[in-house]
């Protein structure tokens, strides 16, 4: 079921993104508990606003949310994240992240750090980051042209 969640979300995001750029994918499959699935949902409100002040900043080119409704034996997940980047040592040194608080005060000008900093550690009980996956876009195709491979 990976494969499969991974080769669609690479095609889409191939379509989306100009030919000569690189892309860069990080992958983070989420376990959410029954419980936990209002809290869950809190949290990624949350942290949407988050994401959209990086895509301003340039800190990344784009995030996804996807809700998985996942089939045959590999059930495990129930939400995944895509952090897309077009640097590949800012998807992989963490850099991407250094201005976090900026980020953050920026999402929400009315909050407290003390009050942001509750939220943001706060995400973790609301979910298991059971799974990440750092990927490179090797080839893609728009329209009729043919696939190179590297």
């Amino acid at each position: 079921m990976k494969k499969v969640v991974l080769f669609i979300a690479l095609t889409l995001f191939g379509l989306t993104i100009k030919a000569q750029e690189e892309l860069y994918l990080v992958f983070e499959f989420m376990k959410v508990d029954n419980e936990q699935m209002v809290a869950y949902d809190e949290t990624e409100t949350f942290w949407e606003k988050i994401q959209q002040q990086r895509v301003k900043s340039g800190d990344i080119i784009g995030w996804d949310l996807w809700s998985l409704q996942p089939g045959g034996e590999m059930q495990d997940f129930q939400y995944l994240t895509v952090s897309l980047y077009n640097d590949p040592v800012k998807m992989m040194d963490g850099s991407s992240w250094e201005n976090l608080w900026e980020r953050a005060k920026a999402a929400y000008p009315n909050m407290t750090e003390e009050d942001i900093t509750t939220k943001i550690n706060g995400s973790a009980k609301t979910r298991d980051l059971a799974v990440r996956i750092f990927a490179h876009e090797i080839a893609t195709t728009t329209g009729s042209s043919p696939m190179k491979w590297c």
